[in-house]
Order: structure tokens, then sequence, then C-alpha cells
């Protein structure tokens, strides 16, 4: 539809608003009836010592509240469980808090009483019980208007545990808000918006239709709740003549200190957003390329809207900058974030790649979240041995907490900031607790690593002169220093500085030993290379810094480890030249740039580099060649285990064909990588979460090899050619977040087991693809698998595969489109029986149970299955397919209002089979062809009229037409009754002419069926004429079988219809009827 809008300033606020507000008139209930607080499904754990960090979302972040949608904190969620470095996940216990808004008794102060009795209500649960919120302070992040939800509960009196009797806010130790309207939003303010800015009178001219074509549009009613609690507050006297009142805004201010306000603006200048400078704004939706574009928008009518003669107009699409930061109240902080609209301030579809704004938000949101936690910080950062350090804690005590320290081997100390010294490495524990009059008694611990003493050597002279200075710390606490330079040469110098000439080029261990003040000894080593040359380095664990400096080529003749605690820097343009069989694992931080790893001797490959546990997640791996690897027992080039490292830009060729990279367990990102050569590229287990982007995949067995959980890969922007197998291999699970098959020369994902889409989680495949499914395996659909011009087939062209099956309301927006469906034998679902999988058959290659789904010009072929389209109790769209070779083209269980249009039904047993019912499918302009039993197959109940068409073969169950309803037949049809001694049964009216009533099977039973009977006074207008009866046994009467055609009660005309070929004891038998039978052969 093409309209053009004249909005005026006093229109201007539907717009924004219809994001924000919709009006579901439903009954009263209580606040806890639409709301939920549950933990994370991901961590059921007890809470320990971490803080509860509880997230609540915005407007419309949530439908049904039975219907968690997790996808709303998806980008959050990553971060926090897999993305962040910062140890969050050990600090942080994470929650939700979830609600129903578009309601109008659900206003934000009905929901945040509901957030209030929810914490009492999870507080006051047993340990150990399902979402056990202890009873502890606790953070919110909360995005939009769940910030105003937060606050609104800061005011709320607590019923249950420590807190009884006091507010929310004394419980919450910092409310981080992204995006709240603190002030409102002026795309609120409706009817006398004009009025309200100044008197502004110019309309805004939207010249496009598009935007009619994105909501309905209504009388939106200032009594409506959510909107009533947005509205501008007018806290500046910046709207002049404002009738609406805010009836929420604003809010005592007693806890404004706690707050953390993070606010967005969209920019004048970029180059997506429509013109400011004039009334001739457009958005056509040509342009408007997702949300982020129609943010672009929306900012104009705010920003306009507002821009004169105050200037407060900048905003996120949504709310102004001033709102989003609580301008003129004293907050805790803020951070302000270009570039952001609404909803990338709550992390959007951001992840952290190179150049992403991602870290502009999650960067300060992660330095806030571990600044507010209770917990234990010590200086120095990184100690080395011997050393006195410094505990303090952190998290908002107050003045008047006591402390108790407790150290590894006992001691007790009750400063505030107390120092403890330790005089050789190793890991210990520090326990502290807090009595604070305020909060209670808290408890954290802390394990720090202290590292061996440091070796710091420098090259004044140049790298390869033979002259190194040495140096390590000047403390106290050492009352010598003994220099070991490893070519015989000891000095005793008692000085933490030293030097030394070598006289050859060559590897070197130095080792230093150091003499404490209670006379034990530690000692640390270092290697170095020391000259001109090839530089030769034996086998060694690093537990400091190394540095493999540029410019010439190192040889490793053995395994190098980067202890946990130490580095390997590999500078740009060196040659590192490994032995067969040896390799690198990094503990530590390795960080190498264009560099190159190859094998020594050109024909024994070298073995591998392995990132292990959290303290390899900041090694980087960049723009470099790894190859001629792959000879160890792991049988991959990198290996990362419970690591997150960054692999970007390198190209990993030539190597033994294995895996180039195995994640186990890890949150690497694995971007802008030339990956070739192997059986799989990129290999990822269960319960790990790449970032793989922009990577060039070619040339393997496999390109991506993937298990979906939890916590699903994000694979995207990735180009593919000649993988000879597949481009993404996935070995099963379930999606649980959006996912997307669209790459660039992606051709082909095989799924290699049963592959579940999770309620509320979303699979999109595009045009050109094709999933290959191994023998017996499915698809199992909750939420959403959208799939436009697909092929699914079998993998291996022997074994058929099984089906997919749409189930749940949650699965009813799935689409499947010009696709290509074949080589199934039905659905399946798997189990098992002592280690052996087991399969169930169900009905349908697509199986439709309590959903409806749009199934739309696709072909169902070339399938060894009972039925093509299988439907039970839902209302699926099902139009202008062709399905063949099935038995049944499409079979629909009563009951289930399925639309069935413009279908190709061909070469099958039976075209559509259904039962009738109250509801009935529609069923209109299919087309049959070579059926061979029937062209439509049905059963169940009539009830209301039906007509069947001369050029369709029915093919007929038990068939009941109930009284009132209507059954004709048209001349010419053929009614095939399938099953043995079936019947129909006339109630109401049966009018056939020139029809063939006759059995499936009697080729294999002399008489099949039972017959025609009609029953009661509602069947007396029936009529038979010119019909055939024949192969029938006899209608039942009173449990007997009568008369082919039995008459009880009735009064039907049998005209010109002949009934042959029959053994029943009656070719018409009547009881207490006065039916006319004329010019019939019996």
């Amino acid at each position: 539809m093409n309209r053009v809008f004249s909005l005026k300033f006093a229109r201007l606020s539907l717009l924004i608003l219809l994001i924000i507000l919709v009006t579901i008139t439903i009954a009263y209930a209580h606040p806890k009836d639409f709301t939920r607080l549950y933990e994370d499904p991901i961590d059921n754990t007890s809470l320990g010592n971490r803080t509860p960090l509880i997230l609540i979302h915005g407007y419309r972040g949530n439908g049904n509240i039975t219907d968690i949608n997790w996808p709303y904190w998806e980008t959050f969620r990553n971060f926090y469980y897999f993305w962040d470095t910062f140890g969050l996940k050990e600090k942080y216990k994470l929650y939700s808090f979830w609600y129903e808004s578009d309601r109008p008794d659900g206003s934000i102060d009905e929901i945040s009483k509901g957030l209030r009795d929810w914490i009492d209500e999870r507080t006051n649960q047993s340990p150990s019980t399902a979402h056990k919120l202890d009873d502890v302070p606790f953070v919110i992040v909360a995005h939009s208007m769940g910030g105003l939800v937060s606050r609104a509960f800061m005011e709320k009196t607590l019923n249950i545990g420590s807190w009884t009797g006091s507010k929310g806010g004394e419980r919450v130790m910092k409310l981080v808000t992204l995006a709240t309207p603190h002030h409102g939003t002026n795309g609120a303010n409706d009817s006398d918006l004009g009025g309200c800015l100044w008197g502004e009178t110019d309309p805004i001219w939207w010249s496009t239709a598009q935007f009619g074509d994105f909501f309905v549009w209504r009388t939106i009613e200032t009594n409506e709740p959510n909107r009533n609690d947005v509205l501008w507050d007018n806290y500046n006297n910046s709207m002049g003549n404002c009738n609406e009142v805010n009836g929420l805004l604003p809010f005592n201010g007693t806890f404004d200190n706690k707050i953390i306000a993070y606010g967005g603006i969209l920019p004048a200048d970029d180059p997506d957003r429509p013109d400011l400078f004039t009334f001739n704004i457009k958005c056509p939706l040509s342009l408007i390329n997702g949300e982020h574009d129609f943010y672009l928008c929306t900012s104009v009518l705010l920003y306009e809207a507002m821009q004169e003669p105050w200037e407060y107009g900048e905003n996120d699409g949504l709310v102004p900058i001033l709102s989003s930061l609580y301008d003129g109240q004293l907050i805790d902080h803020h951070h302000l974030l270009e570039d952001f609209d609404h909803t990338q301030m709550k992390g959007g579809n951001l992840y952290p790649a190179p150049s992403s704004k991602y870290y502009e938000l999650f960067n300060p949101l992660s330095d806030d979240l571990n600044s507010i936690v209770f917990g234990i910080d010590i200086t120095p950062s990184k100690p080395y041995a011997p050393v006195e350090i410094t505990f303090s804690p952190t998290g908002g005590f107050s003045a008047a907490a006591t402390y108790i320290w407790e150290f590894h081997d006992g001691t007790i100390k009750y400063d505030k900031k107390p120092t403890f010294i330790y005089r050789s490495d190793g890991d210990y524990a520090v326990t502290m607790t807090v009595n604070d009059p305020t909060l209670g008694v808290i408890t954290r611990e802390r394990t720090i690593s202290v590292y061996k003493p440091k070796i710091d050597i420098s090259y004044p002279n140049g790298f390869e002169d033979l002259y190194r200075h040495f140096e390590t710390q000047n403390n106290p606490l050492i009352e010598s220093y003994v220099w070991d330079f490893g070519d015989g040469v000891v000095r005793n110098d008692d000085d933490n500085t030293t030097s030394h000439t070598y006289l050859t080029s060559g590897y070197y261990t130095v080792t230093l030993t150091l003499t404490l003040d209670d006379d034990t000894t530690i000692q640390s080593q270092k290697g170095i290379f020391v000259g001109p040359g090839t530089r030769y380095i034996q086998g060694h664990t690093i537990y400091d810094d190394e540095i493999w400096e540029s410019g010439g080529t190192y040889v490793v003749q053995g395994n190098i480890t980067v202890a946990r605690g130490g580095s390997l820097t590999i500078e740009s343009g060196v040659r590192v030249e490994i032995a067969g069989g040896s390799g690198i694992t990094v503990y530590g931080t390795l960080t190498a740039s264009e560099v190159t790893l190859t094998w020594v001797d050109g024909l024994n490959q070298w073995g591998i580099i392995q990132f292990r546990e959290a303290g390899a997640s900041n090694s980087r791996l960049e723009n470099s060649v790894i190859e001629h690897a792959g000879n160890n027992i792991y049988n991959t080039v990198i290996l990362i285990v419970n690591a997150s490292p960054s692999i970007t830009g390198n190209m990993i060729i030539d190597n033994k064909p294995g895996y180039g990279i195995s994640i186990y367990n890890g949150s690497p990102l694995i971007h802008n990588n030339t990956i070739s050569g192997q059986e799989t590229g990129i290999y990822i287990t269960n319960n790990s979460f790449p970032i793989i982007t922009g990577n060039t995949i070619t040339g393997n067995n496999y390109g991506i090899n993937t298990y979906y959980s939890s916590n699903s890969p994000v694979i995207s922007s990735n180009t593919y050619s000649n993988n000879a197998t597949a481009d993404l291999r996935v070995r099963a699970g379930t999606i649980s977040t959006v996912v997307n098959w669209n790459e660039t020369g992606a051709m082909v994902y095989e799924v290699d087991d049963s592959l579940t889409i999770a309620q509320g989680a979303s699979l999109n495949i595009t045009s050109g693809k094709t999933v290959k499914l191994i023998s017996k395996e499915s698809i199992t659909v909750y939420g959403t698998l959208v799939a436009s011009g697909v092929t699914f087939t079998w993998a291996d062209g022997v074994n058929q595969w099984g089906g997919i099956l749409f189930s749940g309301e949650g699965a009813t927006n799935s689409r499947i489109e010009n696709c290509t469906i074949e080589h199934a034998g039905g659905y399946t679902q798997k189990y098992y029986l002592n280690n052996k999988a087991y399969y169930n058959y169900f009905c349908g290659i697509l199986r439709i149970t309590g959903s409806s789904p749009t199934i739309i010009g696709s072909h169902i072929n070339n399938d060894n299955s009972g039925v093509g389209i299988c439907v039970e109790d839902g209302s699926p769209v099902i139009s202008y397919n062709t399905i063949s070779g099935v038995s049944s083209g499409i079979y629909i269980k009563s009951d289930s209002l399925s639309t069935v249009t413009g279908n190709i039904i061909t070469g099958n047993r039976v075209g559509i089979h259904f039962g009738y019912s109250s509801n009935n499918p529609v069923i209109s302009d299919n087309i049959f062809s070579n059926n061979s039993t029937a062209d439509i197959g049905l059963g169940g109940t009539i009830y209301s009229a039906e007509h069947w068409d001369d050029s369709i073969v029915y093919g007929v169950s038990d068939l009941i037409i109930a009284e009132g309803g209507s059954l004709n037949i048209a001349s010419g049809s053929t009614v095939k009754i399938l099953d043995y001694r079936s019947e129909i049964t006339v109630y109401g009216t049966l009018n056939a002419n020139g029809v063939i009533f006759t059995s499936m099977y009697y080729e294999e039973y002399e008489e099949k069926w039972s017959g025609i009977k009609f029953e009661g006074a509602g069947s007396s207008g029936s009529i038979l004429e010119n019909c055939v009866i024949e192969h029938a046994v006899g209608a039942k009467v009173d449990n007997i079988y009568r008369g082919i055609l039995s008459i009880v009660n009735s009064s039907p005309s049998i005209v010109g219809t002949t009934i042959i070929n029959s053994s029943a004891s009656s070719g018409i038998y009547i009881y207490n009827g006065s039916p006319a039978i004329s010019d019939s052969t019996i």
C-alpha cells in the first residue's frame, strides 16, 4: 500500500510509541502472575561466594511469560559466559527477570511489585532448590524500560530476609542502566505534543508509505499504563504547555547514587541517516535494511521534535541522550556511546571482532561490573617472588565494616588493607570475612598466583652482539644474588643488576638464584639467544617474558612450554623452524605477528600449537604462516582447550591432513584466516563458543565441524570453496540462539546427528544451500526454521534420512519455501539402549504437531515414507507444493485447520488424507494425477455442507454425515472404500448422481467394505441416482451386517442404481422407513 503521511508533531509520537506501546485487554492479575525471576539456564550451581547479577529487559522484551525470550540477552550472556576475559563468571551468578509489559494491568509500578515479590520468594526458598536467590546484596543490569522497573523496585519495601522492612534499593549494590528513559521520552507524548514543543505547528512530511506497512496505526490513550510511565517528565521545563502528566517520574532520588547510566546517540552525519535539514524526510522501505536503519529513521523524528529551541534532540532512535544519562541527577557515573542505537545498547548483534563496536560497550561494562562486586584486590597485580602484597576489599562496604583476613598458612589479620610476604612462587588462597552493619557478613575467597623472580635482559650493543645486560628486582627481602649465565660462568656479585659477554653465538639458559632474608633460596630461569646467525633453541619452559627478536631464523629443537604467567613474543619477520613432532604449548601468553612457523628439514612435520586454560586467553597469533605441522596425537595444527585466544589473518596451509584448528570448550576469535588442505578446517566440540568470521576455508574435506548446544558458536561471513564433502558439518545438538546458514560459497551443510532448534531460537538457511542428513537422522523444530531455495537430501546417496518436525506454537513462524525435500524415510526420534542408538518412526517427512508453519512452493519427492506432510493439531499453510512418491502426500488428522491449496499431488498411493470434524481444513485448487489408490482419502464426521469434485478419486474410511450435514458427490466420481468393513453412515444428506462406490481391495477380499446406512429422519432427503455400489458385505444394523444399503427410520430416494458383486444378506435392508426405490438393479 502506498500512502503519504503528513505528520504534525501531534502525530509524531505514534511512530515512536508503536515500538514501545501496544494495547492488549486482559483481566487484572497479581504481578507475580505475569512476571518471573529465573537463574540462568547455563548455570544452576550454587552461588557460593559470588554476587547475584539480575538482568531486566525492556518493553516487550518478552511476550508470554511461559515462553522466555532468552535471545533478548544473547549478546550479554555470550559476553558473560564466553567472551569476557576478566573473570566475571567467578564473581557473579546470572539471573534474569521477565515480565509481560503490553497489558493494562502491567504498569511499571505493578511490574516492580512482581520483581519485589519474586525476590522475596526466591530469597525464602530452601538452599539447593531451583532459582534460589541467596540472602545477599545483588547487582542489576537493565535495558530500556527495565531500568525504570528497577528504580521503582528500589522504592518498594522488602518482606523477607535480612532486608525485611527496608527498601529494595538498600539491597541493590549498583543499578547499571542501558538506554533507560530516566526522564521519559518525548516520543511518548501524543495529543498535545505540538503544544508541549513550544507551540510548534509546522508539519513534518513523511514521504513514504512503507512505515504504514510496519505498524498498525491506532489511537493511543493517555491512560495506558506503560505509555503514561514513559512520558517526558519535563524535568528541565523544555516543553512549554504540556497537559499530559507522567504519573511515575521522577522517582524519589534516594538511590540515584547507585546508578551507572549508559546512553547512546545516532550521529547526524551517519551516511544512512535521513536528511535532518529539510522537511522532506525520506525513509523508503528499500533503504531500511534491518533494525539499525529503522532507528536511524525514528531518530530523526525525535531529533526534529526537540532540536529547537533548546537543542536536546540527540537520541538512540527511542530515548533522548539527556534521559538515558539521567541528566541533572547525582548518579554514580555515566557512559556516552556514539553511533549506538537502542537495541545495540544491550549488545544487539555485536561480537568481539576487530574494529567492532562491541568493545565500546563491553569494555567499560566489564570494568564497571568488576569494580562493583565484593571481592579482593591485590597490589602489585602481577607479583614476582619474593614480594610483599597489599590486599584490599572491593565493593561498597560501609565505613563501619570490620575485616578478618585468613592466609594460607593460618595467619589471621584484622586490617582493612593488610600486607603479606610471599617468599616463593606458587598459588595461595586467602579469605576475607567482612562484618558490615548494613550488609551483614560477607565472605570472599581468592587464589593468587605468585610468579618466579623476574629476569629482564637487554642488549645495549644490538641483538647480534654477544653482550647482554641482566636485571631483577631490588628487594629488601633478598640477601644475595647468584647469576649463572649458562656458559659455565657464574657471578656472585650480590647485585640485582649485572652484565656478561658471551664468547660464541648460541642459545643459553640463564639461572638466577636468590638467597632470602630467612636463608631460603629460590630460582628462576630464562632462555636467551645471543650473537649472529641461526638461533638454535632447546626445548624449555618459559616462566618469565621471552622475546624472539626479528631479523633471524629460530630453530626449535624441542618442545616449548609457556607457563601460566609467562609470555613468549615472536616479533615480526621471524622464521621459526620446529623439529619433527615438537611444538609450542601455551598456558601463559603467546604473541606472534607476521611470522612463519614451519618444519626444519623439509621432511618431518612438526607438532602443534596448543593454547590451554584461561591464562592463554590473551594470546594473539596474527598474520602468520603456519605450515607443515600436525604431527601429534591430537591430529591438529592448533589446539584450543578452555582458552580464548585470537587467531586472525593467518595462512594455515600445507599441513598434515587432520584438523586445522580444534576447539574444546573455548571461546576464541578465529577471524580472517585461510585454512586449506585439511580433513576438517575448523573442528568445534560441544560447549565451545568461538567467533568464526571472515575466514577463507577451501580445499578441505569438511570446512567447519560444529556442535550446537546452549552456547551456539558464531559462524558468519566466511568464504568456502572446494570442500569435498561439506562446507559445514553439524555433529548434533540444540540450536538455542539465532543461527544463519548464509555464508558466501557455503553450499553444502551436512547434519550427522539429530539437530534440534529450541523454542525461541531460529535457523535461517538461504537459497542455494544443500542440507545433507545421514541415515535416519532428523531435524526437530520448537523454534523457527526458515529455508528458501534449499535442498534437504541424504548424505551418502544410499541411506534415507528421517524428516523435519515442527512442534508447538514456537515453531509457527517457520517457513519452508521453494525447497526440495528428497530421499527421506519419515521423521524419527532417536533413543539409546545399552549405548546403542535406536529410532522411533513417526508420521510424515514433514511432521507438524500443534504448530502452524508455512510450506510453500516446495518439492517432496523420491522418498520412501508413509506420508509426505503429516499434520496433527495445527493450522499450517501448505500451498503450491509438488508431492510425489509417497504413500500419502498430505495426511491431516482431525481438528487440524490446515490450508491446502494449489498443490500438485502426483504418483502417490493417496494424495491427501484427512478426517472430517467440526474444524475442517481448507482444501482447494489442488491438482491430482496418478495417485494409485485415491486422490483424497478421508473419514470422520461431516457437520456442514461438503462437495466432492468429479475429477477426483476419493478413498473413504469410516465416514459419518451428521444430522444437518450434507455431502454432494458430482457425477462421474469414484469413491473407493479404503479399510476393511468400513461404511458410510448418513444422518444428514448424501446426494450422489452417477457415482461408483467400490472397495479398494476387492481383488484380495471378495467382500471388503460394509455399505451405506441411512438412519433417522435427517437422512430422508438423501438421493442416490444412477450409482453403482459393489463389493460390499452389508452395513451394520443392531450390530448385524444387513443390507448393502441399510435404511433405518429414514426415507431416502434410490433411483437407477446398481448393486452388484456383493454377498450381503440383503441388497437393500429397510427398517421402519419409507424410501423411494425405483429403476434400480440389485
